[in-house]
C-alpha cells in the first residue's frame, strides 16, 4: 500500500505531466496542512505556482516555499539555482539572483575540487 506521500506525489507528478498545474498545487496545498514540505516539494510548489493559470496565486508564495527549501537546507543546489533564476526571471533582481548563483556556483566549485583530490589520490593508489 502507497503512503499518503507517495499517493500525493503520484497524483501530483501526473497532474504536472498532463500540464493541469492547478490541480497539482492543490493537491500540494492539501498536504502541506497536515505535513511538511520536503526541499523538493518546495521547489515543487514554487514551480507550480509559477506555471499556474489561477489568479488565486501569488508570486510572493513561490518566493517563500523557494526561501524554505534554502532554509531547510542552505546548501541544496536546486534550491539555489531555482531561487536565483527566479529572482532573475520572475522578479527581474539581477543583483539579488546573483546572491543565489555565487552560492550555488561555491559549492559546486568545492565539490569539483574534493573530486579531483579523491581521483588523483586514487589513482596514485593504483600506481603503487
Amino acid at each position: 500500500m502507497l503512503s499518503a506521500l507517495q499517493n500525493v506525489l503520484n497524483n501530483v507528478r501526473n497532474l504536472y505531466a498532463s500540464e493541469e498545474y492547478d490541480n497539482a498545487l492543490i493537491l500540494l496545498r492539501d498536504y502541506e496542512t497536515k505535513n511538511d514540505l520536503s526541499v523538493n516539494l518546495l521547489i515543487l510548489k514554487s514551480r507550480l505556482i509559477q506555471l499556474s493559470n489561477s489568479t488565486l496565486v501569488d508570486l510572493k508564495e513561490a518566493e517563500s516555499a523557494l526561501l524554505s527549501a534554502i532554509d531547510q537546507d542552505k546548501e541544496n543546489i536546486q534550491a539555489l539555482l531555482e531561487t536565483g533564476w527566479f529572482y532573475l526571471n520572475v522578479f527581474d533582481d539581477a543583483k539579488k539572483s546573483l546572491e543565489y548563483f555565487y552560492k550555488a556556483d561555491e559549492i559546486i566549485s568545492r565539490a569539483g575540487d574534493e573530486a579531483k583530490e579523491g581521483i588523483s589520490k586514487a589513482k596514485n593508489e593504483l600506481l603503487n
